[in-house]
């Protein structure tokens, strides 16, 4: 794998961060399963299942650092061994590991952050300042969001149980300074 492997890829994670920060969209409709039957439109966000598949996408191209980390070390006589050994001191890297195994195979047979860690679905965080109208309607409730740029996408990764480990966001940004680290520690170019 070449240097300028890794800079497509490294380009494609930061294009993919840039989808993530772009919040307006087309909107999103929630619809309760409780004996209410309520409906909540929220406008000019973008869709959760788009936000989703962000999320899946950079945690499957984030583990795939690890590829050329190793393909690299091993060229300098380095043991494949060693460089998870280096991985395996990251949280982070442990549960980016998790998510994108389970995109990629839909199921965990084992764990390698040992918790089986996933994404809990992601959302919205929407500031009472963000929203121009609220509108409801019978059952129906609906939010015209003004301002998406001040909207914050929420997911958390967590455990087996559903207990929070950490916010997706910042492990993507952990595990991006990991690799850092760990290829820095190897003398690979990053």
């Amino acid at each position: 794998m070449s240097i300028e492997s890794l800079e497509e890829l490294l380009g494609r994670i930061a294009r993919l961060k840039e989808r993530m920060a772009q919040r307006g969209g087309a909107g999103d409709t929630l619809k309760s399963d409780d004996e209410f039957e309520t409906t909540v439109i929220v406008e000019s966000v973008k869709p959760a299942n788009e936000v989703d598949d962000d999320l899946a996408a950079i945690f499957v191209w984030l583990w795939s650092v690890r590829d050329y980390i190793i393909a690299k070390a091993t060229e300098s006589g380095i043991k494949k061994s060693l460089v998870d050994d280096e991985i395996d001191k990251y949280l982070c890297l442990k549960l980016c590991s998790d998510i994108a195994n389970r995109q990629k195979h839909q199921n965990l047979s084992k764990s390698r952050s040992c918790r089986f860690a996933r994404i809990l679905k992601s959302g919205y965080s929407i500031p009472q300042e963000a929203i121009g109208r609220i509108r409801c309607e019978g059952r129906q409730t609906t939010f015209a969001i003004s301002q998406p740029e001040m909207t914050r996408i929420t997911a958390d990764i967590v455990d087996i149980e559903d207990n929070r480990i950490i916010g997706a966001i910042e492990c993507i940004e952990q595990s991006l300074e990991a690799w850092a680290c760990i290829s820095r520690g190897f003398h690979i170019d990053f």
